[in-house]
């Protein structure tokens, strides 16, 4: 596919699942804050994919008890690498450019994209399961308008971002301080022995 013809595509959302839209509250699922909402509204402009390490058939079953699964477009299950997930092999199969992908994650680095290291990653719910989901899709909006790409978007981003003091758990080998109205985030690039090239990634609430 000649390069060009990726805008013509909705940008490509790769949502983790749990921990990152579900999680277990005292024996039952609780969702991401006002995730419902929000994930109807991004429909209209982007492909929403569920990318998670628990099998497809299972995360299928949770989305839909939870009436989430409509939401979404594909169900992407079983997605491990010693560190990240496949997020390239994902993105080929959606026929996607991977800097007009991003991906929505809880854990570092279990959530980063293993095999490419063009897809952005924001990193939600650090500090317990509290992360509205408005302020993930005000984060997106922010990275899509900086850019042409949320890759463009990012540089664009961290660019304009104040440098920060450690942030105290080792997530970005160079990070920096950024907002948007009163939401905070760190942004910067994560390097781990196993990637050769560092990771863009925000973490969201920081």
């Amino acid at each position: 596919m000649r390069d060009g013809e990726y805008f013509n595509r909705k940008p490509l959302l790769l949502w983790d699942m749990a921990g990152t839209l579900l999680a277990y509250d005292r024996g039952s699922i609780a969702l991401l804050p006002g995730i419902e909402r929000q994930l109807r509204e991004l429909r209209g402009n982007y492909r929403l994919f569920v990318t998670t390490g628990d099998y497809a058939d299972s995360a299928r079953q949770w989305l839909a008890e939870t009436g989430l699964l409509p939401c979404f477009d594909e169900v992407f299950g079983d997605l491990y690498l010693p560190v990240g997930k496949p997020y390239g092999r994902v993105v080929a199969a959606g026929n996607a450019d991977p800097r007009h992908c991003l991906a929505i994650g809880d854990r570092l680095p279990g959530d980063l994209p293993g095999d490419t290291a063009e897809i952005v990653t924001i990193l939600i719910n650090q500090t317990g399961f509290t992360t509205d989901a408005a302020d993930v899709t005000t984060l997106i909006e922010e990275l899509r308008g900086a850019g042409e790409s949320f890759l463009d978007g990012f540089c664009d981003l961290y660019a304009a971002a104040e440098a920060a003091g450690d942030a105290g758990n080792g997530s970005t080998a160079d990070h920096r301080l950024g907002s948007v109205g009163k939401l905070r985030y760190l942004i910067g690039w994560y390097e781990h022995e196993q990637f050769e090239a560092p990771r863009p990634l925000i973490v969201l609430g920081s």
